[in-house]
Order: structure tokens, then C-alpha cells, then sequence
């Protein structure tokens, strides 16, 4: 059996939207472009054989009776089917150019463990399949591929920054490497960005603060006069309980604690211990005459962990991209500057599955994604 030709596939996406960052659901929308261009074949059978294969993923057949299609898999909205829209065309002659967009909400595991200080991944994942008996693509990519829109971060500007995009390919199960004539790729588009946690610095992290510290007003009040040192300290206690039940409606049900939930906590937990204080010094002489002392270290103590929270927040901006998938985009960056790669030039996508995986290992990938 003969084998099939190779047409190459330079891909490349434009973000023209992102909106609705849903964080609670875990989602976000998008619209989202993506290109598949090809340079038109000399071979007149090949160019007809490469003009078939696009056309297969318009009709989502080809004529071999093998569905074709494109279809994004993490698309949330059932009422919307793979693509809006898609496009086939020869530009100026020279390329073919296969075109679809992807418009709706798209589901995303966020990662949540310094929120607000937090860096996110929001990922469209598409499934293209087609049959492959007369040709098989190689897709390829450049760090010139990833483009935005003028409009594309209008909406969510004040709230995020430090964009970048990448585009990836998923590892195809072996299930499905072993379909006889039938070819898959799992391509992935990747945005990242930082988010800026004024809100939530202002908002939440400062009035928490502020509540805190004013739990030393029980202190200028007689150790005997425990009713009103209560009374005081209980309020304020009180109040950060709301705080906690707000903050625990910014996220969804996750099986971790947030930056921002330990944060609630400690200051729960330190107007905890000022109202154990204020019973225990009523109780005990020798507690309240060393009082000072006792609520001088709380408060120190206090005092360095905001200041640490203070430090975090003005890094905040400055920080790098540090989100699961960005560090993983970053060795590779490392790894192609290595090898001395010029910016621009065409290479596979870069593999990742979804595991953590260390630098070696990562190494390992780069250098299959470059043979």
C-alpha cells in the first residue's frame, strides 16, 4: 500500500474576543479564529487531493465516506455547534487556506491556590479528524502565529494583563492512533495572563485588615470589665465571618484553600485568639499583667504577615507568567532559543500532556516535537 503525502500545515489564531470570565462556573467566553494554510501543490493531482481534504471539513464528509470535522471539545454551550463559521480559499494563487471560527463559553479548570495574585490559563481545545489514506497533515507553527484583535482584551483590560498565546497539540490516546486510515490532532490555544488584584486587595485584604487591628480597642479597656471587651472583640469577629462567606462566593467548590481564603482566616483566627485573650485575662492576674507584652507579640506577628501580603500585592504586576501550562511554554522557549531557533521560523507544535512533568522530561518532548 502506498503511503500518503505529507501536506504541511502552518496554523495560526486570532483571538478576536474574550469575555465572561466566569470564575465561579469555571468558564470563560471567547471568539475565537483559527487558519490552516497550505502552500497550493505544483502536482496538479496533489492539488486536487489537498483541495478535497479541505472541502471534507466543510461538508464534515469526505468521499471515502469518513467524517470529517473540526470541533471544539471543551465548547460548554449546547446549543452551539464546533464552529460559527468556516472557509476555504486560494490566496493570490500561491495557498490554500482553510478558515473557522470558534464562538462561545469554554470550560476551564482555573488554578486557584494564590488567587488574587493568581496567573490562569484560558484554553480552547479543538478535535480534527479526517481520513488519511491519500494525505496526511504536519502541522507547524511560529512564534509569529498567535495574533490579537484590536477589540480582543477590551473587556477585561482593567482586570488582567500580561497576555500571551500559544498554540499545542494534545497527545493522541493510543486507542485512537491505531483507527486504520484515519488521522487525528488535538490542537490546543492557549491564553495566559496575570490577574491584577486591586479589587481584591482593595475591597477584601484592606477593610479584613483594618477589622483586625481594631480588635486592639479592647485592650485600653479595664481586664475586669470583660462584658465590653467581648462585646467589642465578638462584632469584629463577626465581621470578618462575612468577609469569609464573601470570599467563599469569588470561587468554586474546590478541594484547596486559596491565598485569599488563608488570608480571611488568619485574621478569623487572630480576633479568635484577642477574645480568648480578653477571658483569660479576666480569669487569670498574671495574664493581664503581662497583657502587653502577650498582645505585642500577636500584633507583631500580624504586622509581618501584612506586610509580606503588602509586598505580594506591589510584585503583583511585575511578576511573571507562572501559571501550570506557562511554565511549561517557557522551558520550550528555553530549549528552542538553545538550539538557536530564529524567531519566526515554522516548527511542530509543542506536545504536553496533561501531567506535570519535570525539565527532563519536557526536554525529552521538545526535542520529538523538532525531528
Amino acid at each position: 500500500m502506498a503511503e500518503a503525502d505529507i501536506v504541511v500545515m502552518h496554523v495560526s489564531a486570532t483571538l478576536d474576543r474574550i469575555h465572561a470570565i466566569d470564575q465561579t462556573n469555571q468558564q470563560f467566553g471567547a471568539v475565537l479564529w483559527i487558519h490552516l494554510t497550505t502552500p497550493i501543490p505544483a502536482d496538479i493531482d496533489k492539488k486536487e487531493k489537498v483541495r478535497e481534504l479541505l472541502q471534507s471539513f466543510q461538508s464534515q464528509e469526505s468521499s471515502h465516506g469518513t467524517k470529517a470535522f473540526i470541533c471544539a471539545t471543551n465548547m460548554v454551550d449546547s446549543e452551539t455547534f464546533g464552529y460559527a463559521q468556516n472557509f476555504l480559499d486560494e490566496e493570490d494563487g500561491k495557498n490554500f487556506r482553510l478558515g473557522w471560527s470558534l464562538v462561545g463559553n469554554f470550560a476551564e479548570a482555573f488554578e486557584l491556590e494564590d488567587f488574587p495574585f493568581d496567573c490562569q490559563d484560558f484554553t480552547v481545545s479543538m478535535h480534527i479528524k479526517y481520513y488519511n489514506k491519500d494525505l496526511r497533515m504536519i502541522l507547524l507553527t511560529s512564534d509569529n502565529s498567535c495574533r490579537f484583535s484590536k477589540r480582543a482584551l477590551s473587556v477585561i483590560r482593567n482586570a488582567w494583563c500580561k497576555e500571551q498565546m500559544h498554540i499545542w497539540e494534545d497527545e493522541v490516546p493510543k486507542k485512537k492512533i491505531e483507527e486504520p486510515g484515519i488521522s487525528r490532532h488535538f490542537l490546543n490555544v492557549t491564553l495566559t495572563m496575570n490577574r491584577i488584584p486591586n479589587y481584591y486587595f482593595t475591597n477584601i485584604i484592606k477593610p479584613t485588615c483594618i477589622i483586625t487591628t481594631l480588635s486592639a480597642c479592647s485592650l485600653f479597656m479595664p481586664a475586669k470589665d470583660l462584658a465590653n471587651r467581648l462585646s467589642a472583640t465578638l462584632t469584629l469577629l463577626l465581621t470578618a465571618v462575612a468577609y469569609k462567606y464573601l470570599v467563599a462566593q469569588m470561587v468554586p467548590p474546590i478541594g484547596y484553600s486559596t491565598a485569599l481564603d488563608k488570608y480571611v482566616m488568619i485574621c478569623f483566627t487572630f480576633l479568635s485568639l484577642m477574645a480568648a485573650e480578653n477571658c483569660l485575662a479576666f480569669k487569670f492576674h498574671h495574664i493581664s499583667e503581662h497583657e502587653a507584652t502577650i498582645c505585642g507579640i500577636l500584633f507583631a506577628a500580624f504586622g509581618l504577615y501584612n506586610l509580606s501580603i503588602g509586598l505580594w500585592f506591589l510584585k503583583a504586576g511585575q511578576q511573571p507568567l507562572h501559571s501550570r501550562l506557562s511554565k511549561k511554554f517557557e522551558r520550550w522557549n528555553r530549549w528552542s532559543r538553545n538550539i538557536g531557533d530564529s524567531e519566526g521560523e515554522y516548527h511542530k507544535l509543542i506536545r504536553i500532556d496533561d501531567k506535570d512533568t519535570d525539565s527532563e522530561e519536557m526536554t525529552s518532548q521538545c526535542s520529538e516535537s523538532s525531528e
